[in-house]
């Protein structure tokens, strides 16, 4: 073998030599970043644990504000049965009012016969109220124009048209129309709006009793349906209809009651 073989294969010995030191220092890299890699699963492993545990927790806060919703409904229409109940018994008796700070104090005064004289002058004022009696009777007032010609939205329409200006006698009668020709898991919102006229009718005619006991019974139908409904705003409506209880208990069932108008959303 000549020189320069031999030195050409020297040269070969040292590259090769060369190459193997720079793959030998490429191994502990290799290494740690197979460690880094195995770390960074880990915590993603763990991250999509913890998303799991947030999910579940997420889904069972779900079912219990599903279910709350239900008992608070359900406490709703206990609360308001209570309070048109009180109201009831405080009726036996006229109801005088005073304040004490920022609470309203109801005190229960024996004036009979101021009582009655009331009563009397609320159910003048209210003559021209109408009555909430079967359509056609000598005691009611006649309605303009039929309920029976109208379609269920033309109905319902003019139903909310009545109760807004007053005509509660009217609506009333309008909205019994639409609780006749809606299909049946809507006739118990229907029917509790024909009852809250029906009982804002008795309030204008002066009737404390029977306008506390209509609107207490139409506002339990109406509770039990989610806000909104239909297009109407019934959590507006069914605190509206707490307050004519509340000035109706505290004052006078009278026509000067301020009525609402129907809460549409």
């Amino acid at each position: 073998m000549d020189a320069f073989a031999v030195d050409e294969a020297r040269q070969r010995v040292a590259r090769w030599i060369e190459d193997g030191q720079s793959v030998l220092g490429v191994v502990p890299w290799m290494f740690d970043e197979h460690e880094r890699l195995r770390t960074a699963l880990a915590a993603a492993e763990g991250d999509c644990a913890r998303l799991r545990d947030e999910l579940a927790a997420l889904r069972a806060a779900t079912n219990s504000l599903l279910s709350d919703r239900a008992e608070v409904a359900e406490m709703i229409a206990a609360g308001l049965n209570k309070v048109m109940n009180d109201a009831l018994t405080r009726l036996r008796a006229p109801v005088g009012v005073a304040r004490h700070g920022n609470h309203l104090l109801v005190k229960m005064i024996e004036r009979p016969d101021e009582q009655r004289a009331s009563v009397r002058r609320n159910e003048q004022k209210g003559l021209h109220h109408g009555r909430p009696v079967r359509r056609g009777s000598a005691e009611g007032r006649p309605l303009v124009e039929d309920p029976e010609s109208f379609d269920a939205d033309g109905v319902f329409r003019h139903a909310v048209a009545l109760f807004d200006r007053g005509s509660f006698f009217e609506a009333h009668e309008f909205f019994e129309r639409a609780w006749r020709l809606a299909p049946a898991p809507e006739r118990a919102f229907f029917k509790g709006l024909t009852q809250l006229a029906v009982g804002l009718c008795h309030c204008q005619r002066g009737n404390a009793r029977g306008a506390l006991r209509l609107l207490t019974r139409g506002s339990s139908y109406l509770s039990s349906y989610p806000t909104p409904h239909l297009g109407v705003d019934v959590a507006a409506l069914l605190a509206a209809m707490r307050t004519v209880a509340t000035e109706i208990v505290t004052q006078a069932a009278s026509p000067t009651v301020r009525f609402p108008r129907l809460p549409l959303a």
